[in-house]
């Protein structure tokens, strides 16, 4: 079966990948935390929303990032220390044997020499992400592959909620950061424009 493109791909710098949310350095709040998924608002993302797995082998990332408007999907492991930085790989996805997904991930490390491989892309409300994370929410297992080489599998256990507590940290962190229109001093009879109720 033919499979879909995870996420339209954008352009970004070599270094955002020095602060991406998988690193030591990075600082993040927990918005709500679950048996196996944490929902954390990273400040290296804008103070965009993420979601984490905590199964190791391998680890999943999730989210958005507000300071440009993407989203990403990444994983994870500390075995797999022969990924190269900048490397393009081509992985295969399905959920629980159906549902295939594709797309080119590129490598990284991070402090601890972990492998990752991340994909960055459109995060509007039409992109594919969102039928994505849809699929993360309705089926019970993830399987990676690259190649012909299994890459792992991942439980999607209680990801449903996750994914909510997802979208609800994304609607709320969006809203906060929303700059505050300009407001005119009520006291005063000039037009609007002026804040000078003394002019």
């Amino acid at each position: 079966m033919k499979s879909k493109g995870l996420l339209r791909p954008v352009v970004i710098g070599t270094l955002a990948f020095l602060s991406l949310p998988f690193t030591a350095l990075s600082d993040e709040v927990v918005w709500e935390e679950f048996n196996r998924w944490t929902v954390s608002v990273n400040s290296d993302l804008g103070y965009g929303c993420m979601i984490a797995s905590k199964a190791q082998d391998p680890m999943l990332y999730v989210g958005f990032d507000n300071s440009d408007g993407t989203a990403f999907v990444a994983f994870g492991n500390e075995k797999w220390r022969s990924i190269e930085e900048g490397k393009k790989y081509e992985l295969e996805m399905d959920f629980d044997g159906n549902q295939f997904w594709g797309d080119t991930f590129i490598g990284m490390k991070n402090s601890t020499d972990t492998g990752i491989l991340v994909l960055w892309g459109e995060a509007t409300t039409g992109s594919t992400i969102h039928d994505w994370l849809r699929d993360l929410a309705m089926h019970h297992q993830l399987n990676i592959r690259y190649g012909d080489r299994s890459v792992g599998s991942i439980s999607l256990r209680g990801t449903a909620d996750a994914i909510r507590s997802l979208l609800e940290c994304r609607q709320a962190t969006t809203e906060l950061l929303q700059p505050e229109p300009d407001s005119a001093d009520p006291f005063s009879d000039s037009p609007p424009s002026n804040d000078d109720p003394f002019a």
